[in-house]
């Protein structure tokens, strides 16, 4: 790869190189607009941060804003196919799970492991937990339910 190009492994998106050391800005996969890829991951990572905060005290509300927050900045900065926004997903739908919003959750997860798979990572703990994820979502939506819904 040259410099100042996307690090591309199996077809994901995994990082920009920064052109310069003093001045990472390089342009986006899916967007064509110039981000500062240095700031770009520093918001990503603390965002991710405090969504795993926000689901650690349970509060789904504030973790389901964040990482639809997350999610816009993620494609934004590196496009679709990528495991960040996997992840990004990931979360999403645990966040609607924990809402209760089950169809949301599933859909979500659905996505996650899908766009695993896409990466390429489909035999990776990420695309496994996701699936695990979806899994439970789907049994708690089931018990969730009464009479002739189930």
């Amino acid at each position: 790869f040259r410099r100042g190009l996307p690090v591309v492994t199996r077809g994901c998106l995994i990082r920009f190189e920064s052109t310069t050391t003093k001045d990472p800005i390089v342009p986006a996969s899916k967007s064509g607009k110039y981000f500062n890829a240095e700031e770009t991951e520093r918001q990503i990572g603390q965002m991710q941060r405090d969504t795993r905060l926000a689901m650690s005290q349970q509060d789904y509300s504030q973790a389901l804003e964040l990482c639809q927050q997350l999610r816009t900045l993620v494609e934004e900065a590196y496009g679709e196919n990528n495991p960040i926004l996997a992840s990004t997903l990931n979360n999403l739908g645990l966040a609607h799970k924990g809402l209760g919003e089950f169809e949301q959750g599933a859909q979500m997860l659905a996505k996650a492991t899908q766009q695993y798979e896409a990466c390429g990572m489909r035999e990776h703990a990420s695309a496994a937990t996701a699936l695990h994820n979806l899994g439970v979502c789907y049994k708690e939506h089931a018990q969730t339910m009464t009479g002739l819904d189930r």
